[in-house]
C-alpha cells in the first residue's frame, strides 16, 4: 500500500491535510472565512480509496451573503468521488487535467452564520508517489444582492 499525505491551509495557516484557498467571492459580498480537512494520511490502495474532504464557510460579518456556491479544483489524477453533502457537482474538466467542481447556489449564509460542505475525492495509486501531498484550492462564493448567483462556466 502507499501513502498519500494531503495538505492544507486554512486561510493562510498551514494544516497537514487540504489547501483551502479563502476567496470569499468575485462580487460584491460580505467577507466570508473559509477552511478545509481531510485525514492527514490516507493509505491508496488499488483501486483507490475514497478520502473525505470537510470544508467550512463562515460569515462573521453584519451583511448577509446570498446563494452561496463552492468551487474545488481537483488536480490531475485526483477524481470526484462520488458523493457529497450538497448534491453532485457540475464538473468541469480542464485542458491541464484538472477538474472543476462547481456546487450553485447551495445555500444563503447570512450574517454570523456558517455553511458546511463534505464531498469526496480518489486519487489513483499509480499517480502518486509514497508520501506525496495532494493539494485541493477550495473556494467560496456569494452576493450581497439575493437576486445575483454567482457562476462557473466550463471554463472553471
Amino acid at each position: 500500500m502507499k501513502r498519500l499525505f494531503l495538505a492544507a491551509t486554512v486561510i493562510a495557516a498551514s494544516i497537514l491535510l487540504i489547501t483551502a484557498t479563502a476567496t470569499p467571492t468575485a462580487y460584491a459580498a460580505p467577507a466570508l472565512t473559509v477552511g478545509a480537512s481531510s485525514p492527514a494520511t490516507v493509505l491508496i490502495d488499488a483501486p483507490s480509496t475514497p478520502v473525505t474532504v470537510s470544508v467550512s464557510v463562515g460569515n462573521p460579518t453584519a451583511t448577509n451573503g446570498y446563494n452561496l456556491g463552492y468551487r474545488a479544483v481537483l488536480p490531475a489524477g485526483v477524481s470526484f468521488g462520488g458523493t457529497s453533502s450538497l448534491g453532485t457537482p457540475d464538473q468541469y474538466p480542464q485542458v491541464d487535467g484538472t477538474t472543476v467542481l462547481w456546487w450553485e447556489n447551495v445555500s444563503d449564509i447570512l450574517a454570523a452564520s456558517s455553511s458546511s460542505l463534505t464531498f469526496s475525492v480518489l486519487a489513483a495509486n499509480a499517480t502518486f508517489p509514497v508520501n506525496s501531498t495532494v493539494t485541493i484550492p477550495v473556494t467560496a462564493y456569494t452576493h450581497s444582492d439575493p437576486r445575483t448567483i454567482p457562476t462557473v462556466d466550463a471554463n472553471g
